[in-house]
Formats: C-alpha cells, structure tokens, sequence
C-alpha cells in the first residue's frame, strides 16, 4: 500500500479501506488453513496427545520469544516480519521439543554451544548401523 499511496494512485483513506476488506476477507476465508498449516505441519502437534501441557508451555515460549524480538527489532529500527518472527520460534520450539523427548529416551548428551542448537535441531539425527540390526 506504501507504493500505492505514495505515488498518489491511491489516497491514505482509499488504501485503509482496502486494507481493512482485504484483511477481513483474508482472516475470513483463508485463516482455518493457515491454523491447520501452522498445528499440523510445524508444530505436529498430535505428537504431543500424551503431555498437552508440554505444547502449551511451549507456545508460551514461542509468545514470548517472538514478542521480545519484534520489540528488539522495533527499537534497533531493524525491519521486522511479525509472521517470520512467530513461525520461526514455532519451528525452533517444536524442533527442540521433540528432540528433546527423543535425546531424554536415547540417553543422549548434548554439549555443544546454544548458538548451534537450531543446526542442530534442523539436522536429522542418523543411528549407527549397529543400533538398526
């Protein structure tokens, strides 16, 4: 809408109330598959049928993870995606959570730096051939 405002082709009041139908029609029509999208494909949150609580607490995270880094991002005057922010964590939050049941059966140790933990978390995790035998 900024272009369109500021090459005049479109007034501040013409552009908010195509802004707010836009939204409304988005919000409306599109968001039961975004909530499908964001439960089922990131979070996989039927992995988690037997501690609900676990998730809950994790979405909490997530909240507040990414409401401390758009305000960050806000103060530094870095731009800054809301949606980006909110997606990220939840990947992050699921990632380390899942891997985290799955390190706490195998008796796994973790000891690298936190900085790492995302690559980590991203990476998939092979067993040893003598472990599949």
């Amino acid at each position: 809408m900024g272009t369109a405002i500021g090459s005049r082709v479109l007034s501040l009041r013409q552009a908010l109330v195509l802004a707010g139908i836009l939204e409304f029609v988005g919000a409306v029509f599109f968001s039961q598959r975004v909530v499908q999208h964001l439960a089922s494909d990131i979070t996989h949150a039927e992995q988690f049928a037997d501690t609900p609580q676990v998730l809950a607490l994790g979405m909490m995270a997530v909240l507040l993870a990414s409401g401390i880094w758009i305000q960050m991002a806000t103060l530094w005057g870095m731009p800054v995606s809301s949606t980006d922010a909110i997606v990220g964590t939840m990947e992050s939050c699921a990632l380390t959570l899942l891997n985290q049941r799955d390190l706490a059966k195998d008796n796994y140790s973790v000891s690298d730096s936190s900085c790492l933990s995302r690559v980590k978390n991203s990476a998939p995790r092979f067993k040893d051939d003598a472990e599949l035998n």
